[in-house]
């Protein structure tokens, strides 16, 4: 990124005013940030009075320098008394050879930090090409990164009440297509259509900013529902950010379950694409592909492309979240200690202008750093002009497509989904509260009725002539079962 472009994005935030939703995480870390008196304390070299609620302690010894940091402050908690994150920078002499972070919570995570300085090795850096940077190929140009934070900050832009509340409702509309093939042949693919409504609002002047969210998925075609696919809605509640799953079934009934965020992420293989995308329907074996697949050495229930495809991303993240339970707690690497790599996931990205002040972002993606089965070709798209309602440049359109998973080198799932925002309506608002009465008039006050998923995977029963009909098996910890209202 050119100089220039990095005073741009600079200008950009510091520009950022009290009617963006988020200018209240941006006014806390400036605000900390200017209490302290950096010019007195440099002029004065009297360092104490870095002993603020922003810098707790500095332990100086002959070997490190130890500085606690709380990070609320830095927007890393919405808690002043949150436990510190601790910064140490090792010296020797006049040296410094090592710097560690510890206890940097970022969402989930703990981010824990070592990096060691080494002796300058000619040798090695012999092996760099100075001149490598003049192949487009071999970097990422973020010269267009001020214009996508300046749109993001646009669509950010709340609007005020006649009580001088900030507040902001975003609405998309646009459809999932999920073609597969299974050893070179095609699978009839998925459509779903999909609405999101989340509702942003920040009360006011210095209050939390809270987000509700509404998510509502319609299976237009799956061959194993017969033209009657119901729906399922997803109710993300403010504050909490649980999950109130609502599957809407063919018999007018309402099959309900309760989620932490957590339970949501790890199991979104049966959640999203069992229940929401209905690949929990009951298949029968694709007699069509059994051939081909017994030759390749396959088990049959493959064939039953659907169920096993919600299996295998079920055991795909229970073996990531055996791995991350080796420890306490998670210290993940990577982007903020989520285990991404962002110059590994992101590998293009491009923009080109159009008419009006319209525009278009193009981002490469290549997933397989995350999961060997994920695709390393997908294509993003983000489309930017001027909304009409309020005559600002924001972010209007999302699209991706392209080779999302092989399994096995057998199974190949694409993906084609594009949404773009429409009339904002908060169905949250109008929607939650029926379906939360239902709900919890199923528990005393002082139940759990959060679900947690125990067992999730494909199960087979025979029927007449030989067939096999598969459908998704789950069981949810202390024997519960899922609330039914009819």
């Amino acid at each position: 990124m050119d100089n220039s472009k990095l005073d741009d994005v600079i200008s950009t935030i510091t520009g950022m005013d009290e009617n963006n939703l988020l200018y209240e995480y941006y006014q806390k870390i400036s605000t900390g940030m200017s209490s302290i008196p950096l010019q007195d304390i440099i002029k004065n070299k009297d360092y104490t009075q870095l002993l603020n609620d922003f810098i707790r302690k500095i332990v100086l010894t002959d070997t490190e320098v130890s500085v606690q940091i709380n990070p609320y402050y830095i927007g890393l908690s919405d808690n002043i008394n949150a436990k510190s994150i601790t910064v140490k920078a090792y010296y020797s002499e006049t040296n410094i050879t090592g710097l560690k972070i510890e206890n940097a919570k970022l969402g989930n995570n703990t981010l824990n930090m070592n990096i060691d300085l080494i002796d300058y090795d000619p040798a090695s850096a012999n092996l760099i090409n100075f001149t490598s940077h003049l192949n487009e190929s071999s970097y990422i140009d973020f010269n267009n990164l001020p214009l996508m934070l300046e749109l993001g900050l646009n669509t950010t832009e709340g609007d005020r009440d006649s009580n001088g509340k900030l507040s902001k409702t975003y609405t998309l509309s646009g459809s999932f297509n999920l073609p597969m093939t299974a050893i070179g042949i095609n699978v009839l693919a998925i459509t779903d259509d999909v609405i999101a409504s989340v509702h942003v609002s920040s009360q006011n002047k210095g209050d939390k900013v809270a987000v509700s969210g509404y998510i509502k998925i319609t299976p237009t075609n799956h061959p194993n529902s017969k033209g009657n696919n119901g729906y399922t809605e997803y109710f993300i509640r403010p504050g909490k950010e649980d999950c109130l799953i609502v599957k809407h079934e063919t018999n007018n009934s309402r099959r309900m379950i309760m989620v932490t965020p957590e339970e949501l992420a790890s199991h979104i293989g049966y959640y999203v694409l069992g229940i929401g995308m209905n690949f929990e329907a009951e298949e029968q074996g694709n007699t069509t592909l059994v051939t081909g697949l017994i030759l390749s050495g396959q088990d049959l229930r493959i064939s039953a492309i659907h169920t096993y495809l919600v299996e295998v991303l079920e055991n795909m993240n229970s073996s990531d979240s055996s791995d991350d339970s080796s420890t306490e707690e998670s210290t993940k690497e990577g982007f903020m200690g989520t285990g991404l790599y962002i110059e590994k996931v992101i590998n293009k990205m491009t923009y080109e202008s159009g008419d009006n002040n319209s525009g278009t972002f193009n981002l490469g993606i290549d997933l397989s750093s995350i999961n060997s089965l994920l695709g390393n070709d997908l294509k993003i798209t983000l489309t930017h002009g001027i909304n009409e309602s309020n005559k600002r440049n924001e972010l209007q359109e999302f699209s991706l497509n392209g080779d999302l998973a092989n399994i096995m080198s057998l199974i190949k799932v694409s993906i084609d989904f594009k949404v773009k925002q429409v009339t904002p309506v908060n169905y949250y608002s109008s929607l939650f509260e029926s379906n939360w009465n239902d709900y919890i008039s199923y528990f005393n006050e002082d139940d759990n009725y959060y679900y947690e998923l125990e067992t999730c995977k494909q199960a087979c029963r025979n029927g007449s002539w030989g067939k096999k009909y598969y459908t998704v098996a789950v069981t949810y910890k202390d024997s519960k079962t899922p609330i039914i209202v009819k």
